[in-house]
């Protein structure tokens, strides 16, 4: 799988392609309707490759055991392990 970066540059790539040949036809080249589509088209890959970049940048989605940041557990932590320490240990087997 490419890098986050890697593959930002190519949606950013698609959607330049895109929004290229959007400008070509609305010049007269083409229909306006699919000069429409690819206008849009460009802008929700542009949208799209932005977005999975930063899901995908290392510590930048949920559950990737990077912890909070700063390193740092919030004071109400501890309290709430050793809570569910304690029900896991006192429940009932299903």
């Amino acid at each position: 799988m490419p890098s986050p970066a890697r593959l930002c540059a190519y949606g950013i790539g698609v959607a330049a392609f895109e929004l290229a040949v959007a400008i070509a036809l609305a010049a007269g080249v083409g229909p306006q309707r699919v000069s429409l589509v690819l206008a849009i088209s460009a802008t929700l890959t542009a949208a799209l490759a932005i977005a999975l970049r930063g899901l995908l940048r290392p510590g930048g989605g949920d559950g990737d055991g990077s912890g909070p940041p700063g390193g740092t557990e919030p004071p109400w932590w501890p309290g709430f392990e050793r809570d569910l320490r304690g029900y896991m240990r006192d429940r009932e087997p299903v």
